[in-house]
């Protein structure tokens, strides 16, 4: 959870500091958040034999309700430290009646990074890593930047907007015998700016 005040006025067009839409500080903002979005992705060197690595990275990772409920009872966690499925942030707002509040969400999502070889029978098989014309490639798990406007009048409490995010494979040849695989499943949430 996440607390923090504006005056809407003070948020709003014309100084150096406006992003394409004109809205005030949000390119400063966009600096922290990255910060915190990226933190422990990018950041780092990592290597998948370190142990640190074997644990969610990530402040605010949220997972499907339904997998989180299965692996036990749920607590709530400010912090992010254990697995959620939902996410809450609260911020004061000075407005008129008819304002209107733009959220941006932004999110990182997940994509596994399959590295495969071609098997006896044809098709292909994963494999932990592989080395292509001495280049070493591993199978890990990456994420794809995503990011979304919401709009809501602040009149109306029960305002929900429905975000989705398709999901695909891409695959990447790295020779006959040989591939790179990435995996992004599917996913939805729900927004309540209220």
């Amino acid at each position: 959870m996440a607390l923090g005040h504006a005056r809407l006025p003070d948020v709003v067009s014309g100084a150096p500091d406006a992003d394409p839409d004109g809205v005030v500080g949000c390119e400063s903002a966009r600096l922290v958040a990255d910060a915190v979005l990226y933190e422990g992705y990018l950041l780092y060197p990592y290597r998948m034999s370190s142990e640190k690595n074997r644990v969610r990275w990530q402040f605010g990772v949220l997972a499907p309700r339904d997998w989180i409920e299965s692996r036990g009872p749920v607590r709530d966690s400010v912090a992010g430290s254990a697995d959620t499925w939902r996410q809450r942030t609260e911020c004061l707002v000075e407005a008129g009646p008819t304002a209107r509040l733009r959220v941006r969400l932004r999110f990182l999502q997940l994509q596994h990074r399959s590295v495969q070889r071609r098997g006896a029978d044809g098709g292909f098989l994963e494999v932990g890593e592989l080395e292509v014309d001495g280049r070493r490639h591993l199978t890990f798990d990456e994420a794809v930047p995503q990011e979304f406007d919401v709009a809501a009048p602040l009149d109306d409490p029960e305002c929900t907007e429905l975000i989705t995010v398709a999901g695909g494979e891409d695959p990447e040849p790295l020779g006959p015998d040989a591939r790179v695989l990435r995996t992004r499943w599917p996913l939805s949430a729900r927004v309540r700016p209220r």
